[in-house]
């Protein structure tokens, strides 16, 4: 008796190298270098080198992990916007009344680019801001 006839077997392998590649595509990774103490969302980053993953695939919501430092943070992207593939791989981080704090993640590879918001404590700083805000761009690249 056989139990897979030859295009069942075709079709389970298919979608085995399709669930592989998705994984791959998940597995994404960037590096970066902060200078300076840096607020993403509700996690407090060191200065230090630090890799993110989780911003591949097509499920929503988007929760990136950042690692580095001996230490792992999540934070949630509240909207993704797709960007051209030639633009730049970098975090775009503002100041907040001194505060440094991430406002964007553009990802050339995965087509996207991840806004965030600021924990609440420093919404309310950014509400009483007035004037143009200054922003650092830091470069990002992609890790294999």
């Amino acid at each position: 008796m056989v139990l897979f006839g030859r295009s069942s077997f075709c079709g389970a392998l298919f979608t085995l190298a399709l669930s592989m590649f998705a994984t791959q595509a998940q597995a994404q990774k960037a590096e970066f270098t902060l200078p300076f103490e840096t607020h993403w969302v509700n996690a407090v980053l060191p200065p230090g080198t630090y890799q993110v993953t989780g911003f591949g695939g097509e499920s929503w919501p988007k929760v990136l992990s950042i690692t580095g430092n001996n230490q792992k943070f999540f934070v949630l992207a509240t909207r993704e916007t797709p960007i051209s593939g030639e633009d730049d791989s970098y975090l775009k981080i503002v100041d907040v009344h001194g505060a440094q704090v991430v406002q964007e993640f553009n990802s050339p590879m995965s087509g996207k680019r991840f806004l965030f918001v600021p924990a609440k404590s420093l919404q309310v700083q950014a509400a009483a801001q007035s004037g143009s805000e200054t922003a650092t761009k830091i470069a990002t690249r992609v890790v294999h």
